[in-house]
C-alpha cells in the first residue's frame, strides 16, 4: 500500500467545508480535484493507493479507478471535501469523468473491481437550488436523466465506509450499485431532499 498525503502532492487545502470559499481570505478556494485525480489514477491491484486527506479541499469531482484498490482516509470531520459549484457531477465516483451517465457502467460493463475504503472525513455536496450549487441544470438534484451523488460507487466488492459526514448532496448522499461485501458504520448522512 502506498500512502499519498494531499498536502504533499501540491493540494492547496484552502477550502472552508461549510461555504466552499477560501478559509484564509474568503475569496475563491483552489480546485484540488485534478491533483488528487492524477495522483490516484495509478491505483491497481498491484499498486493499491491511499490518499490521506490532511486538510479541506474544494473538488470538481474525484474520478477514481473503476477497478478499485484505492482508499481515502481523513484526519477527522474537519478534513474532507466540498464539491465546487457548477461541476454537474458526483463528488467521489469510481469511473471516468467523461461518462455520459454516471449511474450506468456500460455497455460494456467494466470488470468488477474491489477493495475501496472511505473513512474519517466530511463531504459537503453543495446542493444549491439548481443554479448556484453543484448542479446548474435548473434542478437541484441534477437533471431528469442524471442525478448527482455525494459518493457513487459501482461494480465493486469489499467496500468499507466508516466515520464519514456526508451532507447537503444534490441527490443521494451515497449511491452503491452492483456491489458486494459492503460495511458502513459510524456515518452521519444528512440531505435536504430532492
Amino acid at each position: 500500500m502506498t500512502y499519498i498525503r494531499a498536502s504533499e502532492i501540491g493540494c492547496a487545502l484552502d477550502c472552508d467545508l461549510k461555504t466552499g470559499r477560501n478559509k484564509y481570505h474568503d475569496g475563491p478556494a483552489t480546485d484540488d480535484g485534478p491533483r488528487i485525480n492524477a495522483a490516484m489514477a495509478g491505483a491497481s491491484s498491484t499498486n493499491p493507493l491511499t490518499l490521506i486527506i490532511d486538510g479541506s479541499a474544494l473538488i470538481s469531482g474525484l474520478f477514481l479507478p473503476v477497478g478499485g484498490s484505492w482508499s481515502i482516509a481523513g484526519l477527522g470531520c474537519g478534513t474532507g471535501f466540498f464539491i465546487q459549484s457548477g461541476t454537474n457531477n458526483d463528488g467521489i465516483h469510481n469511473g471516468p469523468s467523461n461518462a455520459v451517465n454516471t449511474t450506468d457502467p456500460g455497455p460494456p460493463a467494466p470488470p468488477r473491481g474491489k477493495n475501496v475504503s472511505l473513512s474519517n472525513f466530511t463531504l459537503n455536496g453543495n446542493q444549491g437550488n439548481g443554479h448556484n450549487g453543484v448542479s446548474t441544470t435548473g434542478q437541484a438534484h441534477g437533471s431528469d436523466l442524471v442525478w448527482y451523488f455525494g459518493i457513487n460507487l459501482m461494480s465493486l466488492d469489499n467496500i468499507t465506509i466508516e466515520n464519514l459526514v456526508v451532507v447537503n448532496t444534490a441527490a443521494y448522499e451515497i449511491r452503491l450499485s452492483n456491489v458486494g461485501n459492503v460495511t458502513v458504520s459510524g456515518c452521519v448522512l444528512q440531505g435536504v431532499g430532492v
